[in-house]
């Protein structure tokens, strides 16, 4: 009996898909002629007649039945540890995902560290007594700040919901303009480093304007930051980074 997955130079394990792959690989390459081409899409290609087929060269050749049982256990386990991993992305509140971005952050050398060495630039902590007395009164309910960093006058801001950037207007610094970016929409993140001449490093977040996250049609919105040159800026970026794909696992969710 012609093992047909042999000629083909796949596994028995192999998906349609893969077969399709091998088949117009095979006829490029004129590994195989047409009568064996054709006969191996008709028998492969229609899953009855592969069905019999298997049967048959299980039966004939135990050793091959083996390595496929084998196979398929792999591709199982595979499925099975990728479906547990985006049950429990599933499963995670959005406190949850937002206290993992600031450990995280923490753990990466993002945090207090690396901030003040200069991942955002010239700016420096501001305790979180300061900030609460600052800015509790523009938290929303039940918002609560991480942490803070200064730069001249004005401050970004840390929530276990976004990141709130201050900008203090005018001589007297009075005015004030808040600017949000919530850590549930951030989806993407792009860093650009600085090269050998004066270009500064950037990082660039993009974030969801939905209102309802599984929208058919994402509204996008890019914020742009930029870095003096000598900021090492790949924390940050990683730190963005793995967040932008938890909430991709999240907002993919099947219903």
């Amino acid at each position: 009996m012609v093992n047909l997955y042999d000629l083909l130079s796949v596994k028995p394990s192999a998906t349609v898909e893969q077969i399709q792959r091998a088949l117009i690989n095979a006829a490029q390459k004129r590994t195989l002629n047409l009568e064996q081409l054709e006969k191996i899409k008709v028998v492969l290609l229609n899953d009855s007649s592969r069905a019999q087929y298997d049967a048959k060269l299980f039966a004939n050749y135990p050793d091959i039945k083996a390595q496929f049982d084998a196979d398929r256990a792999e591709i199982e386990n595979r499925e099975a540890l990728q479906a547990q991993k985006l049950a429990q992305a599933a499963k995670a509140t959005p406190e949850t995902q937002n206290n993992n971005f600031i450990s995280g952050a923490k753990k990466m050398g993002f945090g207090l560290n690396k901030l003040v060495q200069g991942v955002l630039g010239n700016m420096s902590e501001v305790t979180l007594d300061e900030l609460e007395q600052q800015f509790n009164r523009y938290l929303f309910d039940q918002e609560k700040i991480t942490v803070g960093y200064k730069l001249v006058r004005d401050v970004i801001v840390f929530t276990d919901q976004r990141i709130l950037f201050i900008d203090k207007q005018g001589a007297s610094g009075k005015k004030q303009s808040f600017k949000s970016i919530y850590l549930m929409n951030i989806v993407d993140v792009e860093m650009e480093t600085a090269g050998m001449g004066l270009d500064d490093s950037e990082i660039n977040i993009y974030c969801l304007q939905n209102i309802y996250r599984k929208a058919h049609q994402a509204q996008m919105v890019k914020f742009k930051f930029e870095f003096p040159k000598s900021t090492d800026i790949v924390p940050l970026y990683t730190m963005l980074g793995s967040l932008a794909y938890q909430n991709r696992l999240e907002i993919n969710q099947p219903e």
